[in-house]
């Protein structure tokens, strides 16, 4: 048998079979996951002696392991005699190559890397067999090939991926919910064990200790805030990813208030202006709404909230008293209520009334001052007539 390595043949017996090179795989052995890709390399030692070409024949399991591909180019083969070829479904690959004189001597010489896919899990052995071949550069293709080095690699499923969270309680993960006590359930078939975490870090990754499997839970939220629930869970001996669910509690109403008032509590506007305003720590203030009601009318006494952004003008009011209630809302829907109360004095009729009345007092006491201004006046001037006849009587003595 020949080979034509280099534009010459180079004789192949089949019983010269010097000892010293071989052949072997890198890495020999690994895990790697179902669905991953890894790379393994067949090298050459050729043991001291050049050589000028290498034939291999490799098996595999077709369950466990696919080619993706051969890559030739950190290969020292420069001439291919048979190119790469591969058979995922019979589980081989095959190729022979060389390279002219002096040929080479290494002792990690790359003859090929092949691409693999990891398919399912198993133990997945990649063979040589006997019909591998490393060849002398001696002038007789002398087969010196003593010893072959297969690789073992261990597959593991994939995986799970991070279960799928809802929660009944708390179903949008962009609200916020006056509910501190936020409840979950998940999907994840196959699953045996769980771990969880659940806190106001948004990538906690939840430690291995398997706790019993439930596809249910409740969680408790010692403040207010954005937390998150981070959930993996364990199948087949394997822990998946793990998924995060936020959720947004604010159990606090808003700061209090009281409603301003202009321009005045009591006044005789009849459309008095009221504002407003709070804040809250957690969610924020979402809206306010106002109530009016009369105090002194029990027929006009119910009212009903209104949303209203301050400042705002009241209704015309007769007169009269009210209390104006104003309630601010935050985004978990707690709320908080402020009230003012206002007296409105005099509209209409009743105004020119308190008017007329207003400018007769003022009339009275006007008159009241002249009346005693003019006393004064006459009661000194009596005291002056009486003092002048005494006087007369004394100088004339």
């Amino acid at each position: 048998m020949f080979l034509l390595v280099g534009g010459f043949l180079v004789s192949l017996p089949k019983s010269a079979k010097a000892t010293g090179a071989s052949l072997y795989l890198s890495p020999t052995s690994g895990s790697f996951v179902a669905d991953s890709t890894f790379d393994v390399s067949i090298l050459v030692n050729t043991g001291g002696a050049p050589i000028n070409a290498v034939s291999a024949d490799l098996t595999f399991p077709t369950n466990q392991l696919q080619i993706v591909g051969p890559e030739s180019s950190s290969s020292f083969i420069s001439v291919w005699i048979a190119q790469p070829t591969f058979s995922n479904s019979e589980g081989k690959i095959n190729l022979s190559g060389g390279l002219p004189t002096p040929g080479v001597n290494t002792s990690a010489g790359n003859v090929l890397t092949i691409h693999f896919r990891a398919k399912s899990p198993g133990q997945a052995k990649i063979h040589f067999q006997d019909s591998s071949k490393v060849l002398a550069n001696d002038g007789n293709g002398t087969n010196i090939l003593s010893s072959t080095n297969d690789a073992s690699f261990n597959i593991t499923a994939k995986p799970p991926a991070g279960p799928t969270i809802s929660s009944a309680t708390h179903p949008d993960q962009n609200s916020w919910y006056n509910n501190k006590l936020p409840q979950f359930s998940w999907e994840s078939p196959g699953a045996k064990a769980i771990s969880y975490a659940y806190d106001k870090n948004p990538s906690t990754e939840p430690d291995t200790t398997a706790e019993q499997f439930t596809a249910a839970f409740s969680a408790a939220a010692d403040s207010d805030g954005v937390w998150y629930l981070h959930l993996r869970v364990q199948a087949n001996g394997v822990w998946g990813g793990t998924s995060h669910y936020k959720t947004q509690i604010d159990v606090t109403s808003p700061a209090k208030f009281t409603p301003l008032i202009e321009p005045a509590r009591v006044t005789v506007s009849q459309r008095p202006v009221v504002s407003f305003q709070t804040t809250d720590a957690a969610s924020g203030v979402d809206h306010y709404e106002i109530k009016v009601e009369s105090l002194g009318n029990s027929q006009t006494n119910a009212g009903f909230f209104t949303e209203q952004q301050s400042p705002y003008i009241l209704p015309v009011l007769q007169a009269g008293e009210y209390r104006v209630s104003v309630r601010a809302y935050d985004k978990a829907g707690n709320l908080s209520e402020g009230s003012a109360n206002i007296s409105i004095v005099g509209t209409g009729t009743t105004q020119l009334m308190h008017n007329i009345w207003f400018l007769l007092g003022i009339a009275i006491v006007i008159l009241a001052i002249i009346t005693l201004i003019i006393w004064w006046i006459i009661r000194r001037r009596r005291r002056k007539n009486l003092m002048e006849p005494a006087a007369s009587q004394s100088n004339y003595i």
